[in-house]
């Protein structure tokens, strides 16, 4: 029985320290810029994903110029930015000119794509240089209705910059209202147009093209259909390509408690701390009682109880956090296999 019961508590503890670690995790966050290798492949465990990277023979095109960066101006620079974004206009024009699609400047919205979610690893902020939405309304209540495209502009685009449009890519698909599939855009807007989506499969599709011509026919044919989940065809390419959203292959789990407590997690520092204690102690008492094994193990009495011997724990509210989760799994695995366990002041 004795061997039983320390079996189960090493399952148990295992659990616990695993969501302990997980929720550290979720604490940090990271800015876009920051995003690395790691945090970027961190953030594809997360959702489950695969790269896919398109392979094709690239016509050759140089019908359209690329950008001429003006050399003494740095990325951000205010002239620097608003001559990008004449270039875009003016090779986008034939979509623009349909009615709907729109252009938008969105660098020094600084929060606009800062994002917390359960199916992320960490908190992500900051922005990206421009958004491709079509909409009609120039001020909607959500920036982020109509997105169809998120861009980062860069003068020299080298590899590490890739998980930084991965992350602003995850971030518009998680915050973009329904019917919104967009896709990201790595570009110096010479001869690097690094485009990426969501796919079937539970993939991360890729597309590198060289040419701006082809790169302004790609985002054409990308989001011109009406029905902007259809698939969309790229003469050049081939094969229709399919564009998801992240809920679609990963819906938001349907217990909202890992998110709530995520929330209170994250505001600590705004939160008395016997109010976070009492939180603490609630999602560590529902983390147990969800696992399979102890979800018979309820009765108002051992609640009552339980509850009043967590008030005693004393230091820190994260300590009193850690402390009251071990103390319930102790507390189940105890009654599961008829252990005597008493509580003392």
């Amino acid at each position: 029985m004795m061997a039983r019961a320390q079996s189960i508590q090493e399952v148990v503890e295992a659990s616990v320290a695993k969501v302990l670690d997980e929720r550290e995790e979720k604490r940090s966050v990271y800015s876009f810029s920051d995003l690395n290798s790691e945090l970027g492949q961190r953030i594809k465990n997360k959702l489950r994903l695969r790269d896919d990277y398109l392979h094709f023979d690239e016509p050759e095109n140089t019908s359209v110029e690329g950008y001429q960066w003006i050399p003494e101006l740095a990325e951000s620079h205010e002239d620097q930015r608003a001559a990008c974004m004449r270039y875009l206009r003016h090779n986008l024009k034939s979509l623009l000119d349909q009615g709907g699609f729109q252009l938008e400047d969105i660098a020094n919205d600084k929060s606009l794509l800062s994002i917390v979610d359960p199916r992320l690893p960490f908190r992500m902020i900051g922005t990206a240089d421009v958004l491709l939405v079509n909409r009609k309304s120039k001020w909607p209540s959500n920036k982020l209705a109509g997105i169809s495209i998120v861009i980062e502009l860069k003068h020299i685009v080298k590899e590490y910059h890739s998980p930084q449009a991965m992350g602003q890519l995850a971030s518009c698909s998680l915050k973009a209202p329904i019917r919104c599939y967009p896709l990201s855009l790595l570009t110096d807007l010479n001869n690097h147009w690094y485009f990426s989506w969501f796919s079937e499969d539970r993939t991360l599709a890729h597309v590198d093209l060289k040419y701006p011509k082809n790169a302004i026919d790609f985002i054409v044919a990308a989001v011109s259909n009406k029905e902007s989940s259809a698939p969309f065809r790229v003469p050049f390419i081939g094969p229709p390509l399919k564009k998801l959203k992240v809920d679609d292959f990963f819906p938001m789990p349907s217990d909202g408690a890992d998110e709530m407590m995520e929330r209170y997690e994250l505001m600590a520092d705004e939160l008395e701390p016997e109010f976070l204690a009492e939180k603490r102690m609630e999602y560590a008492q529902h983390l147990v009682q969800s696992m399979l094994m102890y979800a018979h193990i309820h009765n108002l009495e051992f609640d009552h109880q339980l509850s009043n011997f967590t008030r005693r724990l004393l230091g820190p509210p994260l300590l009193s956090g850690i402390f009251a989760t071990v103390l319930i799994c102790q507390l189940f695995i105890s009654r599961s296999v008829g252990c005597c366990y008493s509580f003392r002041p």
